[in-house]
């Protein structure tokens, strides 16, 4: 998913509370307001070369519809489904393989809560998987490795295409953020597959009663942490925050670039 040295920016759009939804129940959305924030999106990963895509969160089965409609005429990036709702799902990536966006389709999450059942639906329609990777009975890096194993087996059983997965080593809170991060060097060896770390949420709830500059001061620092310590794709929660993620990707580049040519010298 990654087509340069920076590692790919994913936000959310379509979350509860979020003012792109009119009423979700109805499955009626602010069209406008979708259009410029993609736009918006677009315009600062031109700026700052750094590659984005869309976590496409579905809050109800009336606005899946909607939703997908909108977001693929306004990019022609892939994007991720996602809902809490295995029904919401696998419903809205029917509605995507529908509309001829097989292509461009996550399917976001296969994790410990799915059954055989929902991973041979995401095989049958032969959509991308993102595999969410948490063993709630052990939250340490062995855990992590433990479920990856387990669900990547049952992903092979059902023949869903694990060569084009994405492996999310999920983040509950501040404190396993370095967990998770900790686990990137034995997943790639072992799948070679990209890995997504969703560190910027837990952060900012975390920081939830510091001043919006500090908060954003913690983002900056999260995002330079995870991307050093290698994760392909950073979940930065709502893509509001790409103003914040892109200038950071760009100057982390540049750094980058400019030591390896020190180290040539």
């Amino acid at each position: 998913m990654n087509t340069d040295d920076s590692p790919v920016i994913i936000g959310s759009m379509f979350y509860q509370g979020d003012d792109l939804l009119i009423d979700a129940e109805k499955g009626i959305i602010d069209e406008s307001k979708v259009m410029e924030r993609i736009e918006k999106t677009r315009r600062l990963s031109d700026e700052h070369g750094v590659p984005f895509i869309i976590d496409v969160e579905i809050p109800s089965i009336k606005s899946a519809k909607q939703i997908i409609q909108s977001v693929s005429k306004n990019t022609d990036k892939p994007f991720w489904i996602s809902s809490f709702n295995e029904e919401m799902r696998l419903k809205a990536c029917e509605i995507a393989l529908q509309e001829g966006l097989k292509e461009r389709v996550y399917y976001s999450t296969l994790n410990y809560m799915s059954g055989e059942d929902e991973f041979q639906a995401v095989s049958d329609m032969g959509v991308r998987p993102i595999i969410q990777i948490f063993n709630p009975e052990d939250p340490y890096p062995e855990g992590y490795y433990t479920k990856a194993e387990e669900l990547m087996k049952m992903a092979q059983k059902t023949g869903v295409a694990t060569e084009h997965a994405v492996l999310l080593p999920t983040v509950l809170d501040f404190g396993s953020i370095p967990i998770a991060l900790s686990t990137i060097p034995t997943l790639k060896e072992k799948y070679s597959l990209p890995i997504c770390i969703p560190s910027i949420g837990p952060v900012y709830k975390w920081a939830k009663d510091y001043a919006p500059n500090t908060r954003r001061l913690l983002l900056a620092a999260t995002l330079t942490y995870t991307a050093r310590l290698h994760a392909d794709i950073i979940h930065i929660g709502t893509m509001k925050r790409a103003f914040i993620a892109f200038p950071v990707m760009s100057l982390l580049r540049q750094f980058e670039q400019r030591k390896a040519k020190f180290e040539h010298l």
